[in-house]
């Protein structure tokens, strides 16, 4: 079982990786996505938690991992996400070489 941070709880890497390490099971993992770390309402305003630092948290845990995309610039770069920074984390510091699920999204 994998589960994907998509809204809420499951959005705050940091909640979500204590989850999986007390599930401490092999079948159980994430599915870090790139762009759904949105974690609710802040005082009325919605809240974000760092996408970075979120799948950078989920990584440890990942099956698989979804490179969220939202739009690109003239010279090809994703405009919401730096995904050089991204793939440090994924692959220089995690070492991951797993599946990967891509998707694209309207910026809001």
């Amino acid at each position: 079982m994998i589960v994907e941070n998509h809204g809420g709880l499951s959005s705050h890497g940091g909640w979500l990786a204590g989850v999986m390490k007390m599930a401490d099971h092999k079948r159980v993992g994430t599915l870090p996505d790139f762009g759904n770390f949105n974690i609710g309402k802040i005082d009325g305003q919605p809240a974000s938690y760092d996408r970075y630092k979120g799948v950078d948290e989920l990584m440890p845990f990942a099956k698989g991992a979804s490179a969220k995309t939202y739009g690109f610039d003239e010279t090809g770069n994703e405009t919401l996400i730096d995904y050089r920074k991204m793939m440090e984390i994924v692959v220089k510091k995690h070492k991951y070489s797993g599946w990967w699920a891509s998707s694209t999204r309207a910026a809001n």
